[in-house]
């Protein structure tokens, strides 16, 4: 296995074998997988609706990797590495493309060893986005799920989509549009299914709530600039307060699981 690493203010131009063919892990541009020559892009504030992260690999145990965006060309049997916002490391291992990604996984983002509730691998999972995408509510969340139910698919894991909450940052049903939640919940469970709620890491600056708490220091918002962004310990400032908050959710709707 060759590993090398290059300085984010430096470009990396890394030859290509005869025949060899890139990947990446842009998913949004899987068609045009492998990437014919003249293609380029860029990680950079361009996330193709989240489904991105900065690996490159190819047929034949190349793989490219950073923890911050760059972009990439593949021009004259030549990949070129620009534009880096941190470093760039680059190898082969093996000669295939699962070669290559074997290694970049366990070396860069290795599995957790914890297995998921078997629910979400022995049934299906329903998701309402795909039914009512920013008209989340009660009456067509449950008119879905009987649905699902009277056409005779087993319930699994239902995922209520976003807008379910009152706002971003304020996760609470939207008393308009879930008038009765509890209620919901409950024949949901009664159904079958186990619910969860889709949640993001977004604040909604004009919330009032979120303001008062900044100002009491109990808010869970960066207050400057980290080399992490990830709420990842108990050691982040408003970590706490923040779990409190979605575990206050499930205990409020646990009733009838």
């Amino acid at each position: 296995m060759l590993l090398s690493v290059t300085s984010h203010a430096q470009g990396t131009k890394i030859p290509l074998q005869p025949g060899e063919k890139i990947w990446s892990g842009a998913i949004k541009e899987g068609h045009k997988m492998p990437f014919a020559p003249g293609y380029k892009f860029d990680f950079y504030a361009n996330n193709m609706y989240n489904q991105i992260q900065p690996l490159l690999l190819s047929n034949q145990g190349l793989w490219v990797w950073s923890e911050e965006p760059y972009a990439f060309e593949i021009q004259n049997n030549m990949l070129t590495v620009y534009n880096a916002k941190g470093e760039i490391k680059h190898g082969r291992s093996g000669k295939s493309i699962s070669s290559a990604r074997d290694y970049a996984a366990a070396t860069f983002f290795p599995a957790s060893g914890k297995i998921p509730d078997e629910l979400l691998f022995s049934q299906p999972q329903f998701n309402t986005w795909i039914e009512l995408t920013y008209n989340q509510n009660q009456e067509d969340i449950l008119k879905y799920a009987r649905a699902i139910i009277d056409n005779g698919f087993a319930p699994g894991v239902l995922m209520i989509d976003d807008t379910w909450q009152e706002d971003y940052g304020k996760w609470v049903f939207h008393p308009g549009r879930f008038p009765n939640p509890k209620k919901m919940m409950d024949e949901l469970h009664k159904m079958g299914f186990k619910v969860m709620l889709w949640m993001c890491p977004f604040v909604s600056a004009d919330q009032a709530v979120i303001v008062r708490e900044i100002m009491k220091g109990k808010g869970f918002l960066l207050q400057k600039e980290t080399p992490h962004y990830l709420l990842a310990t108990g050691k982040t400032p408003g970590y706490d307060s923040l779990v409190e908050r979605l575990f206050s959710i499930a205990r409020l709707y646990q009733s009838g699981c």
